[in-house]
């Protein structure tokens, strides 16, 4: 089992640790997003909130997922970063 993450007032937050759970849970959603964007056939671009000390990752990348439901751009976990990327909606 992995650590405990912080909620907003730096306690440990219920019910999730920084290992199985929250892994799990991030893995759902990174298939929901390919799974929408591959059946609508649509492009996807989300934006989540990052750990702003780095600790905790977030539930789901930021990303842009093409039609097909493949990755274009994912960032990392743990970080804060950002991208840019030009979607040609002729393709």
């Amino acid at each position: 089992m992995g650590r405990p993450t912080r909620s907003r007032d730096g306690g440990p937050q219920r019910g999730q640790t920084e290992g199985g759970e929250l892994a799990l849970n991030r893995q759902y959603h990174e298939a929901n997003l390919r799974l929408r964007s591959r059946t609508a056939s649509v492009w996807i671009v989300s934006a989540h909130a990052a750990d702003p000390r780095g600790e905790v990752s977030s539930r789901a990348p930021s990303s842009i997922i093409d039609r097909s439901g493949n990755w274009v751009v994912m960032t990392k976990p743990k970080v804060e970063q950002m991208f840019a990327y030009t979607i040609d909606l002729r393709k």
